[in-house]
């Protein structure tokens, strides 16, 4: 979970959550005063909306979480980003008057509903403006330096490159290390003088990317720093934690055997077995009308069966049958079984459209009711790709030791993959699931599977 630690409570996106919690309560109450004008009422009042209040900044936050207003990097469009803030206040304001609707104790008054309705955007774009200000100020990165080989460093240097919670300074080599001509990552220093070279960079960090470690690692240096402040991290640790995936590009099994995680799999998946099925029981009784419409607007849409049957491979390798309401020709896999690609013109008109909102993945709530799915896992393969992956990338058949899922960390993190880069790209997403698995991860991947299907960013 250290991934979330560093994505959702790093300095930076505590600075913007907290100005946005400012900014909300602080509108409110001017509006509150506003209209009762006088200060001993506005106390009474205060107590009295402490509820409403709270309400409305947690569906303000979710709003602007929901609209990726927490996810700024580098340099961004201020008119667009505007255009989001008031999108983001529109749709909490719906939110907010529908609430009032179903309970009438939580509901404000219709001039604080307007005043915040009105102002509220032009503030939040400017506590954004602010922060990308600060950002590019570098007050508020960490400085990281990277410890090792040259290989290693520029590996880690090109993955972590577009960190917006980093500052990436430099290398620091071994003694007689050196680049190759044209690389522009900076040498600060080697390691025979770490000690001096760390603080004179003003230093916050050290990441060692070094796999061959015996006499070349300096280990008391390296200690002398960590006791004075400097976090130091390895490389394989660090990159989990800031891109929530774990590195299988020459990773040894020892790193899997003696890393914390992978731990209470079998206990879990078998908690969370119940509430999965019970769920998905009022889910499908719940969404059956709908289900019914759907499967007849695919039928006139492209004439044929209704839903789409396939071989999957779930946990521990046994094969089961899925069902996804068709998306594509009935004739499109006449050649043989092929991954979907970009722009893939076998995806029918409205299949394309249910791929994106993930409404073709609803059939599976059968599968979920029947234990051979969870809600969140792992995606199901076919076993003809399976194999296939297997043979060429290193630690796939791991992916088989959790129930695969409707939605899971690869599906919200990562785009459909066609390529063996991208399918060990998925498969280090997968692992990181697996290795951190628990109801609150569980939470978090249901609650951004909400927000992909609301802004249809699904799969192609």
């Amino acid at each position: 979970m250290r991934y979330f630690i560093d994505r959702f409570f790093s300095v930076r996106s505590l600075t913007l959550l907290v100005m946005d919690v400012v900014v909300v309560t602080l509108t409110t109450i001017a509006a509150v005063w506003l209209r009762l004008g006088h200060p001993a009422a506005f106390t009474l009042s205060v107590e009295g909306y402490r509820y409403a209040i709270v309400l409305i900044i947690m569906v303000h936050m979710m709003a602007l979480y929901y609209h990726e207003l927490y996810s700024l990097k580098g340099t961004v469009d201020v008119k667009q980003m505007a255009v989001n803030v008031a999108q983001s206040v529109a749709v909490s304001s719906a939110a907010l008057f529908g609430l009032y609707y179903l309970v009438p104790q939580l509901a404000i008054g219709r001039g604080i509903f307007i005043f915040n309705l009105l102002l509220l955007p032009l503030l939040l774009t400017g506590t954004r403006v602010i922060y990308l200000w600060m950002g590019h100020r570098d007050a508020l990165l960490q400085r990281i330096a990277i410890l090792g080989e040259p290989q290693g460093v520029a590996e880690v240097w090109g993955r972590l490159g577009g960190s917006t919670n980093y500052k990436l300074v430099g290398a620091i080599l071994p003694d007689g290390d050196a680049f190759d001509d044209g690389e522009a990552i900076p040498v600060l220093g080697h390691t025979d003088n770490l000690r001096k070279v760390v603080p004179a960079h003003a230093i916050d960090g050290l990441i060692v990317a070094m796999r061959e470690r015996r006499g070349r690692l300096p280990l008391e240096d390296l200690l002398y720093l960590k006791m004075g402040g400097i976090r130091v991290d390895n490389q394989d640790n660090f990159l989990e934690r800031v891109t929530g995936r774990v590195p299988v590009t020459g990773l040894p099994p020892s790193s899997l055997v003696f890393s914390d995680g992978f731990r209470r799999i079998d206990a879990y998946q078998r908690l969370k077995s119940i509430p999965d099925r019970l769920l998905a029981m009022v889910l499908l009784l719940v969404l059956l009308p709908f289900l019914v419409l759907v499967g007849l607007l695919v039928f006139l849409d492209s004439p044929g069966a209704v839903l789409y049957r396939q071989t999957r491979v779930g946990r521990a390798g046994t094969l089961f049958q899925i069902a996804k309401f068709r998306t594509m020709r009935t004739n499109a896999e006449q050649g043989g079984a092929q991954f979907a690609g970009a722009d893939d013109p076998r995806i029918t008109r409205l299949g394309r459209y249910l791929r994106k909102l993930r409404i073709d993945e609803l059939p599976q709530l059968v599968n979920v009711i029947k234990g051979e799915m969870a809600f969140v896992g792992p995606r199901p393969e076919r076993p003809e790709f399976v194999n296939d992956l297997q043979r060429q990338i290193p630690y796939y058949y791991l992916r088989t030791v959790v129930r695969p899922g409707i939605t899971g960390w690869a599906q919200i993190r990562y785009p459909y993959g066609e390529t063996l880069t991208q399918h060990r790209e998925k498969l280090e997403h997968d692992l990181y699931y697996i290795k951190n698995i628990s109801m609150t991860l569980d939470t978090l991947i249901a609650i951004d599977t909400v927000r992909v299907m609301l802004f249809a960013r699904g799969s192609r």
